[in-house]
């Protein structure tokens, strides 16, 4: 049939922002103040409710151009709650919906639109799942004494026992909630299927646990010999 394997191709406002990216699955708060983005929002809300969350790239975080360089894969996510205030701001709950890739730019506005390729997100299977799930699990509960207080510990076990029953929001949000680097999580927005992505973020979980334990034994203090 023709056109049956076309792939599927959307119009959406572009709202890039430096070192965020947004996973399919994942909620994140956003605050809407500039006169840009606040048309924006206004043709959001009237219309498929979707946004672009592209990268700005490293190096152009300060820019004021409106040709800011993105990174070329990214996520589109719909506006699930918003609040606009007298002065025209507005705070914005986005959930994650598609990865896409940049085609191109669309007609000129006062913000920037494009054009994107829906890209195909390969899910694992039920043993395999279980398998990364059990692997991630575990990885991340080694990790944790290291880099959170108890209390934090109680909300990752939270997030361990209620996301599970999907891998892709379980990838997804750990990448978002304990990668800081923005670089490495959009290596993990690049990486295509959800068994090399699980995968990928358990051996970065488990390469950090490394470093900081190396790190730690460094900064210890060496014990006094024993006297003669």
């Amino acid at each position: 049939m023709v056109g049956e394997n076309l792939p599927i191709t959307l119009n959406v406002p572009l709202f890039p922002l430096p070192r965020v990216v947004l996973f399919p699955a994942v909620r994140l708060p956003f605050y809407v103040f500039e006169q840009r983005y606040r048309a924006m929002l206004r043709d959001v809300l009237d219309g498929a409710g979707l946004i672009g969350v592209p990268q700005v790239l490293p190096g152009f975080e300060a820019s004021s151009t409106g040709s800011t360089p993105f990174a070329q894969v990214f996520g589109v996510g719909e506006v699930v709650d918003y609040v606009t205030h007298g002065d025209g701001t507005s705070h914005i709950e986005v959930v994650g919906v598609h990865r896409v890739r940049f085609m191109e730019e669309t007609t000129a506005n006062i913000y920037r639109s494009a054009r994107v390729e829906v890209l195909d997100e390969p899910d694992a299977s039920s043993e395999a799942a279980g398998e990364l799930h059990q692997r991630l699990a575990s990885a991340v509960r080694a990790l944790l004494p290291l880099v959170v207080p108890p209390d934090g510990q109680e909300s990752m076990e939270r997030i361990l026992s209620e996301v599970p029953a999907s891998l892709p929001a379980l990838v997804n949000t750990l990448a978002t909630v304990l990668v800081a680097d923005a670089r490495v999580r959009q290596t993990l927005m690049e990486t295509e299927g959800v068994a090399p992505r699980a995968s990928q973020l358990a051996n970065m979980l488990d390469d950090i646990r490394h470093s900081l334990l190396e790190r730690a034994a460094m900064d210890a203090p060496e014990e006094p010999g024993n006297e003669t």
